[in-house]
């Protein structure tokens, strides 16, 4: 089970795909098991996780939690229509769902985590409602210290 969003809430996306725990025999296994979906959640969940620590400190809101389970469930949802298309003939199964679940997941992560370029410095245009912002703006790889730290440089001593 997911921190953000379980394998019902993205169950509820689909009208007619059945997604049930792995019964040991694959003739009677669904064409996605509960397991598996479970493991593209968790998979998931760390990918935003670790977007999202660019920006965002420490623990995350209720309403923040919301925002990212629906980031994480239109991912996996995506996960599950592209895993479909490959495993199975019925394309009415696939075709069923019109929207592109992963377009609608990362324009919302732009929004609160936009993706950074060395030569920008973005700040969230839609930041999480309780979640709080880090004091510096990232910049990819650059090394940061805190704005109150005093930096003493000494002639022949430890300066890096």
């Amino acid at each position: 089970m997911g921190t953000y969003t379980t394998v019902t809430d993205v169950k509820s996306l689909f009208r007619r795909i059945k997604i049930e725990s792995d019964t040991g025999t694959e003739s009677t296994n669904t064409v996605l098991t509960t397991e598996e979906v479970e493991k593209f959640i968790g998979e998931t969940e760390l990918a935003v996780e670790s977007r999202l620590s660019t920006y965002y400190t420490g623990t995350h809101g209720t309403n923040s939690k919301k925002i990212i389970g629906t980031i994480v469930k239109y991912k996996v949802a995506q996960i599950i229509k592209n895993v479909m298309a490959l495993k199975t003939s019925d394309s009415d199964t696939v075709k069923q769902d019109t929207y592109n679940w992963e377009k609608m997941a990362n324009d919302l992560l732009n929004q609160i985590a936009p993706m950074l370029r060395e030569d920008r410095k973005d700040r969230p245009s839609m930041p999480l409602p309780d979640s709080f912002l880090k004091n510096e703006p990232p910049t990819g790889s650059a090394l940061f210290a805190a704005p109150e730290t005093t930096r003493i440089f000494t002639k022949d001593g430890p300066n890096w």
